[in-house]
């Protein structure tokens, strides 16, 4: 985070830096690790991993103090979408 803040400037909200950072990372893994001709797993990997990435940042951060504890509303939707995911998840595992 230091080299980050030199090089875009001061920042207030540390916490929205991480969210974008987490999303990158679930973007990029989703595509680094599924295969061109399997679109259907990329878009699992993907929903699944942003939801979870945003659940984690919402939780992390309201329980550490940072952003207020009405995030958790946002995460409780997020749960409800990683749940969600799980199940399309397993459907599609099982069909295979």
């Amino acid at each position: 985070m230091p080299s980050f803040i030199a090089v875009t400037g001061p920042k207030n909200d540390i916490w929205l830096v991480n969210t974008v950072a987490a999303l990158i990372i679930v973007i990029a893994l989703a595509l680094l690790f599924a295969r061109p001709d399997h679109v259907y797993p990329k878009i699992l990997i993907l929903g699944l991993g942003s939801a979870l990435a945003l659940f984690l940042i919402d939780v992390i951060y309201v329980l550490n103090g940072t952003i207020s504890r009405i995030y958790l509303a946002d995460a409780l939707v997020e749960f409800v979408l990683i749940t969600g995911w799980l199940i399309v998840f397993r459907e599609y595992a099982t069909k295979r």
